[in-house]
């Protein structure tokens, strides 16, 4: 390493991490500078060799390394490892990061990239297994034994801190000899000893790289602030050379700064850090004239080398997509929320932990490069003409539904036509009955959607019922009072709605509450022709009309007066058409004062009607209930006009309203509105056997138990104890 001074080294330690996008010319005098600068730092290689062969022979290279940091301004530089221990106080830390310089992006990371999707656990002992296999240097002995000391923590006190970063290819790395490892502060390391080793796991062609690794560390470290840099081992020259970090605002000692967000860790304590490109040292030459006349034009190719990192990473996430398993999905979320929070808010490490503001690079350049990312190559169907398949996900639905959740969760902004596809994307798919809920049955298992909008919505409302449970498939709804499954309402043409129905009729017979959806989105007049078009059942019709039918629609057409329960009542077409006919064709009154109008035989007619027409029993228990109570209560009102009734005169006649009440289970009430006597003898008897609990074969109950429950309960008890002088 040069022999730059500290405050020098800090000045420009922030332009470490520049991701070697310079011009072509800039670039090749870097690399000519690089190896100049370690040309001349000939004194410290040859005290390094000689520090890294006796610790090799006592397998103890931690002094070595230390050397490599004591020298705060020199990266690539081996300084002499005698000084650094006894420069470690307090702000030890800091200044052996100084030689690190590194690109101090509190990037949070998710798993590794890992092609065949191991779980992390298999990538924890693959990194273990590796590195005895490239023992050749001192350097292996030191992490070797750092890593065996770190294994002894306690499982529920363990956390792995997985690293992800892409080598600049201006370091000329050689994956067959140079090996690449991380040096950090407390909690997790010392700056005298190699912490962790990395390891290649793919070519990038010209972006360099791609190096990951994992460190066992205590959850000590868990939300607190550490600074750390990655350091190449040159295993011919023998030399360490660290990263540096293009931070030119800096005026202290830049590193990395490493913090584990205790919110975002999963159960098993594993931590993914998401780093972007590990930048050689510049000469000073070079790094002057960065700071003096390329660094607008270097800042963007630094943007450009995060963006290109941050690709890279994602790819390695949404891996584990390529096995739609829970697992697979579980820690996709986890690790992708690791990385949104952190990419998104760059931190650095100067003394103390500091947001990097003059990178400016934030939150939104983070979801605009996840969107950009996944119209690419996760549902490029959401893109004008794509017809392309997903990289990851091969299910279209899935893809969609992966797409929704990140729309959600990160609030990323999609274009109306963005989100006009998506809807078609989450349509589900024409299957036979047995096909589709085999295919519901898997879907279901992992996937879960909340909610959706824009003009091609109700595409996705069969979807929403299924995951909601408000509908099953291929069964009716339950319950009328649903609200029709609808979330939102949008306003669409009448025949581009009845059109994409059509096409996609389906949908309608596996979930039977979209009809009713569809419905709703019609006006009154034009309810009765889309219903036609559809092909809606009428207790469908009903239910919207019901729901749709405007407040001010009441009964007082049919004459009366005084009844405020007939007022407040909505109404159904059904009960409409009924009540406009009963007052057409029944405009006597039902009964008269004179005993021989009880011989009328209009009055028989239309006291058979309102039995036929009380008695009408619908599939839905809830849609007879009402249309019983409200008959009734019609009735009632009608045969109130009469005026004083004489019961008994016309006992028999009277039973018709008896059964009327029966039939409403509000025996109770007649006893309030009418006095009987002794001469409803037979009337009381029928009502006691109508209202008798009955066993599942028709004959009435015998058990004491079930008597008794049903006379604490029956609200007419009381009265007939009290008619027969029992009470």
């Amino acid at each position: 390493m040069d022999t730059t001074p500290d405050s020098l080294q800090d000045r420009f330690s922030s332009l470490e991490s520049q991701p070697s996008f310079l011009p072509a010319n800039d670039v090749v005098a870097i690399a000519e500078d690089a190896q100049t600068n370690q040309s001349e730092k000939s004194d410290a290689p040859v005290q390094a060799k000689t520090v890294e062969q006796s610790e090799a022979a006592t397998n103890s290279m931690n002094e070595m390394e230390s050397n490599a940091h004591t020298s705060p301004d020199n990266q690539p530089q081996k300084t002499e490892p005698t000084n650094t221990p006894a420069q470690r106080p307090a702000s030890e830390d800091n200044k052996s990061t100084t030689p690190q310089s590194p690109s101090n992006k509190g990037t949070k990371a998710t798993t590794a990239k890992d092609p065949k999707e191991k779980t992390l656990k298999n990538q924890k002992e693959a990194d273990n297994a590796k590195k005895p296999k490239q023992d050749q240097n001192a350097n292996v002995a030191a992490n070797a034994k750092q890593l065996t000391r770190n294994t002894n923590i306690a499982a529920r006190d363990r956390l792995t801190i997985y690293f992800h970063a892409v080598l600049s290819k201006d370091f000329k790395f050689d994956p067959g000899e140079d090996r690449i490892f991380i040096r950090a502060g407390s909690c997790i390391g010392e700056w005298e000893d190699n912490a962790a080793e990395l390891f290649v796991t793919r070519d990038l062609g010209e972006h360099g790289f791609l190096v990951e690794g994992s460190l066992p560390a205590s959850k000590k470290a868990v939300s607190a602030s550490i600074p750390y840099k990655y350091i190449v081992y040159r295993n011919k020259k023998e030399t360490y050379e660290y990263e540096y970090i293009y931070k030119m605002d800096s005026t202290y000692t830049t590193n990395r700064c490493l913090f584990v967000k205790p919110n975002l860790i999963n159960d098993d304590g594993d931590w993914h850090q998401y780093d972007d490109i590990i930048c050689a040292e510049p000469s000073k030459s070079m790094l002057k004239r960065i700071k003096e006349v390329l660094w607008p034009d270097q800042r963007k190719n630094l943007i450009q080398g995060r963006e290109i990192a941050g690709n890279i990473m994602l790819e390695t996430i949404f891996d584990l997509l390529r096995s739609w398993t829970e697992t697979n999905l579980r820690s996709f979320m986890i690790q992708l929320n690791q990385f949104m929070q952190v990419y998104g808010e760059p931190f650095v490490y100067e003394e103390k932990e500091k947001k990097w503001y003059s990178l400016q690079y934030g939150e939104d350049d983070v979801k605009r490069l996840l969107k950009e990312f996944m119209l690419a190559d996760v549902i490029p169907q959401l893109l004008k003409d794509g017809d392309r398949k997903s990289r990851y996900i091969q299910d279209p639905l899935r893809a969609a539904a992966v797409m929704v959740y990140v729309w959600r969760q990160y609030r990323i902004r999609l274009e109306n036509s963005e989100l006009n596809q998506l809807c078609t994307a989450l349509c589900l798919p024409k299957l036979e009955k047995d096909n589709f809920l085999q295919y519901w049955a898997e879907f279901s298992q992992d996937v879960s959607i909340l909610r959706f909008g824009m003009t091609r919505w109700i595409m996705v409302l069969p979807l929403l019922h299924l995951l909601k449970g408000t509908s099953k498939p291929f069964e009716a709804p339950t319950s009328g009072n649903l609200k029709y499954g609808l979330v939102i309402f949008v306003c669409l043409c009448f025949r581009a709605l009845v059109k994409l129905m059509k096409n996609y009729s389906h949908l309608m017979e596996v979930d039977a509450l979209l009809i009713r959806s569809c419905l709703y989105l019609m006006s009154l007049d034009e309810l009765i022709e889309c219903s036609t078009e559809l092909k809606a059942e009428l207790l469908d019709v009903l239910h919207v009309f019901f729901n749709k039918a405007p407040q001010e629609i009441t009964f007082s057409t049919m004459q009366v007066s005084g009844q405020q329960y007939v007022k407040s009542m909505a109404t159904t077409q059904a009960m409409t058409i009924m009540r406009g006919w009963i007052s057409r064709s029944f405009k006597q009154a039902l009964l008269t004062r004179g005993v021989l109008s009880l011989r009328q035989v209009k009055a028989t007619e239309e006291i058979e009607m309102w039995n036929n027409v009380i008695c009408i029993h619908f599939k839905d228990e809830e849609c007879t209930k009402e249309w019983r109570q409200t008959l009734t209560m019609d009735f009632e009102g009608k045969y109130k006009q009469v005026g004083e009734i004489h019961f008994g005169d016309w006992a028999v006649r009277i039973q018709f309203l008896i059964l009327c009440y029966m039939q409403t289970k509000n025996e109770g009430k007649l006893f309030g509105r009418f006095k009987f006597n002794s001469k409803f003898g037979k009337l009381i008897s029928a009502i006691i056997q109508k209202s008798w609990p009955r066993d599942s074969q028709g004959r009435y109950h015998q058990d004491e138990e079930v008597v008794l429950r049903h006379l604490l309960s029956w609200t007419a008890a009381k009265d007939i104890f009290q008619l027969h002088g029992i009470v």
